[in-house]
This record gives C-alpha cells, sequence and structure tokens, in this order.
C-alpha cells in the first residue's frame, strides 16, 4: 500500500465512509489509439466502475468512474481465449485513493466562473454539459463528505 492509498484508507475509517464498487464493462478509449509500425491502429480499454460512497449518516452519492488505460491493462490478466469468448482473472477495482483523488474538492461557481477557470467558451453547449456534471458531483461529494472532514478530503491528491 502506497502512502497516497493509506492517507485515502485512514480517512475513510476516520470518517466512517464506504465506497462500493460494482464493475460496468470494458469500453475502447480511441482517444488514445496508438498506430503501429505496419499501419496497425490498437485501441486500448478501459474499465467503468459504478460506485456508492456513503457515510455514517446514511448519506449517499453514485456515479461512474473511469479507470485508467494503464490501470485496466495492468489488471486484466487473460487466462484463456476459446474463439471469441476470452476469460479473465484479476480485475481489480480502484482503491478508495483512485476515487478520492478524482471528486470534485471545490465549488465550481457560476458557469461563467467554471469556463473562465478552466478555458470553456460560455456559447458552449459542451461546456454547460461538463459544467452541469461537475456541479452534480460537487454537490454529491458535498452531502456525503462530513463538513469536519473536508479539509482533510482536500488534502487527498
Amino acid at each position: 500500500m502506497t502512502d497516497y492509498e493509506k492517507q485515502a484508507t485512514d480517512f475513510c475509517t476516520k470518517y466512517g465512509v464506504e465506497i462500493a464498487w460494482a464493475f460496468v464493462k470494458s469500453e475502447p478509449a480511441p482517444d488514445h489509439a496508438v498506430r503501429y509500425v505496419g499501419g496497425d491502429v490498437k485501441t486500448p480499454a478501459r474499465n467503468v466502475w459504478s460506485f456508492t460512497i456513503r457515510n455514517k449518516a446514511g448519506r449517499s452519492y453514485a456515479s461512474n468512474f473511469t479507470d485508467s488505460i494503464f490501470h485496466t491493462m495492468e489488471t486484466e490478466k487473460p487466462v484463456f481465449k476459446l474463439g471469441n469468448w476470452q476469460w479473465r482473472i484479476g480485475r481489480k477495482r480502484p482503491s478508495a485513493y483512485d476515487l478520492l483523488a478524482c471528486l470534485t474538492k471545490s465549488d465550481p461557481g457560476s458557469f461563467e466562473d467554471f469556463c473562465g477557470e478552466y478555458g470553456y467558451d460560455t456559447d458552449s453547449r459542451k461546456a454547460l454539459d461538463t459544467y452541469l456534471e461537475v456541479q452534480g458531483e460537487w454537490h454529491g461529494v458535498r452531502a456525503v463528505i462530513p463538513a469536519e472532514a473536508f479539509d482533510e478530503f482536500q488534502e487527498i491528491n
């Protein structure tokens, strides 16, 4: 266990935060396609998980988490292939650190503030969709992470 993972695990234990995971699917990551000599293009996969964070008071927040390509490749070991079927072992769920480090840790503010901070065009539908997703995550995080733990939560990165 790394120091980062220990920090996240200790945080969860200290504040009674539980994380439940369920594997959803493995999907291609076309924005990371690699072209090899000879013209072959390989598109790596990444795992998508659903998670639910619950606190001692019973409040919860649920969403999806897309794992990194590296973590997906490292944890999916083919056992054998038979025709089009491939069985795998070793699919490892993300750690508490993997999730907590990625969650929104500050209020995104107004749409205009968000666009100014992250370089989005305020006339973009995609920017608005992204803002609404971040805002929803922010409200979910605030509902689950106890107020007295928020400063410590913000240090997990």
